[in-house]
């Protein structure tokens, strides 16, 4: 799907259905956590950011991927791709749009936290979370939270580690967007 190249999305969370082996079993562990906790099933597996580059008027994606923290054109990462857009209910500022773009230079190349899905198989089944709490490398979850929480847009109190897409996906300070 071809996302606008539009700043008014700066800061938006971008859920994308991945097609691979490892995204359909997030999918399906996902699925069993959705029914565990009362939740609406998602099909969704990975999630990004959207960062407005203002140098360049630019809109990139941004996410923790196998390689680890990565930055791409949305034209370029995004095709062929089913997503679901969460918009910030309110539009940022270019100082918040800023400090989108000052954390992903603290981020930038962290590794991909790869343990974490064995982790959530383990919560689902024991209730017992196995992956470091403050562990500097990252999950695609839990970094697109981090951002929101550099923005002022993750829910006062709650947890930055541990975050599932369901976290993301009801965060109140966020809409569904339609391109």
């Amino acid at each position: 799907m071809k996302i606008p190249n539009n700043p008014a999305l700066s800061g938006s969370i971008v859920l994308v259905k991945g097609t691979h082996f490892l995204s359909k079993q997030i999918m399906m562990h996902m699925y069993l956590y959705a029914k565990m906790t009362g939740r609406k099933p998602l099909k969704y597996s990975h999630a990004e950011t959207l960062i407005w580059d203002y140098q360049y008027n630019q809109l990139l994606t941004v996410g923790a991927r196998e390689s680890g923290t990565e930055c791409s054109l949305t034209d370029d990462y995004y095709q062929d791709q089913e997503i679901l857009i969460l918009k910030p209910k309110k539009l940022l500022t270019y100082g918040e749009t800023c400090d989108l773009c000052a954390y992903y230079k603290q981020v930038d190349k962290s590794k991909y936290q790869t343990g974490n899905f064995l982790s959530w198989i383990t919560y689902l089944k024991t209730g017992i979370w196995l992956s470091k709490k403050g562990d500097n490398r990252v999950y695609c979850y839990e970094l697109a939270a981090r951002f929101s929480n550099a923005i002022g847009r993750w829910p006062e109190g709650k947890s930055l580690d541990m975050v599932s897409i369901y976290d993301l996906y009801e965060n109140e300070n966020y809409e569904i967007h339609t391109p």
